[in-house]
């Protein structure tokens, strides 16, 4: 989807928008378990022994959002 192409900047704005909050849903429950994360675009720079539990909530935060669904997370 491009946000160029004049049908698809409401979907466009949408799709920011679900990006953003589940972003903040994902820094928040991270800030509350004592972990500091930086978000670049999609994903969260964290001390690699965060790693793990870092993935969990990226997937958690994502089925909360979106029920009934599942994501896949790349660690690279």
């Amino acid at each position: 989807m491009s946000p160029h192409e004049g049908s698809n900047e409401a979907a466009w704005a949408e799709l920011q928008a679900l990006d953003s909050r589940l972003a903040l849903r994902v820094l928040g429950s991270l800030l509350e378990q004592g972990v500091t994360a930086i978000p670049i675009h999609d994903s969260f720079v964290v001390e690699e022994r965060h790693a793990d539990l870092t993935v969990e909530v990226m997937k958690q935060e994502f089925t909360a959002m979106f029920t009934g669904t599942s994501v896949t997370v790349n660690m690279e």
